[in-house]
């Protein structure tokens, strides 16, 4: 509703009086008039006054009353940033291994949202303490092209991480003892991933090498080293088996009343504090590992299957929120 005045200011309802000589019938040219954005729904005339200080002066009053043509801004601003969401789903049927054109399409179309936003802002009245329905529209169509964006960095990244999830959680269960056994545990584990994934790890791991060859020599120094501690423990077992046996016969052998009848020393026992710490950092390891296992991805194609599906549905179910909410309720 838009209301507009007419007064002469200076002269009071004493000198001039106003009024409409044939009232709504008085303004003409409405039923024709055409604009951009708006129809005009209803028109009616009034007489009023105006009070100040200084006397009472009388006004005319039109009101007309404009609805937004919605055709308008579906053209501008529904289509086109319905066509970028569907755009942004385009990435879902490319390869993981073509990484720069998925990053292109992503980034390209979050820009393109951003600049659909500012320009339908700056074409709209300035109402900064309200929400406008169309503001909620291009909010939901950015976070739907943000999240695709999102859905290449985590399908990515689980790439990444799969292969050697799976080696290391066979290492750790088999639990080689040598270089060799270890080499032979790899070699299994490539041999099991798909035919059509070989050539995409091939080009994703490439730049990974120098990593992947830390981790394993990480890997061979900590087996060593629990080998060796093993076979340590068990030449300490030995010795004392070996002295508590020659302490016996010694204690059978030689009297009292011998100059040389001393008691032999016990050895000292390994602090029991080590014990509790590998056990700690085992229960801990056993945790972390299970942890992996938990959010780990089998086949990260899988989540490019499963988002050609959920994002489509879930942008046509918000929609049919949307509109049934603004032009019912």
């Amino acid at each position: 509703m838009i209301q507009s005045e007419a007064d002469l200011g200076g002269y009071n309802i004493n000198d001039v009086t106003f009024y409409w000589t044939r009232d709504n019938e008085s303004v003409s040219g409405l039923d024709s008039l055409q604009l951009a954005q708006y129809t005009v729904e209803d028109y009616y005339t009034s007489v009023s006054e105006a009070i100040y200080e200084t006397g009472h002066y009388p006004k005319l009053v039109f009101y007309f009353e404009l609805k937004r043509s919605i055709l308008y801004f579906i053209l501008e601003t529904y289509v086109p940033s319905s066509l970028l969401v569907v755009l942004s789903w385009v990435s879902f049927w490319i390869s993981l291994s073509s990484v720069p054109a998925r990053v292109c399409i992503g980034v390209t179309t979050v820009l393109t949202m951003t600049t659909l936003m500012m320009g339908a802002r700056t074409s709209l009245p300035n109402a900064n303490c309200f929400i406008k329905a169309i503001d909620v529209y291009l909010g939901i169509c950015f976070s739907f092209i943000f999240g695709a964006l999102i859905e290449y960095a985590v399908a990515h990244f689980c790439t990444l991480s799969s292969t050697d999830t799976h080696m290391l959680m066979a290492v750790h269960t088999r639990n080689p003892t040598n270089l060799t056994e270890l080499e032979m545990i790899c070699k299994e584990e490539w041999s099991k991933i798909p035919s059509s994934r070989i050539q995409t790890q091939t080009l994703i791991y490439s730049h990974h090498i120098h990593d992947l060859d830390d981790e394993i020599n990480g890997i061979v120094t900590t087996i060593s080293s629990h080998a060796a501690a093993t076979r340590r423990a068990k030449r300490r077992a030995a010795k004392e088996q070996a002295s508590g046996t020659a302490t016996a016969s010694t204690e059978l052998t030689i009297t009292p009343s011998s100059p040389s009848g001393s008691e032999p020393k016990p050895e000292p026992s390994p602090p029991e504090h080590t014990h509790w710490c590998i056990t700690v950092l085992a229960t801990l390891r056993k945790l972390l590992l299970r942890s992996i296992r938990c959010c780990t991805v089998e086949n990260p194609h899988h989540i490019d299957n499963y988002s050609r599906v959920i994002f489509p549905l879930s942008f046509v179910m918000v929609n049919l929120l949307y509109w049934t909410y603004y032009l019912y309720f």
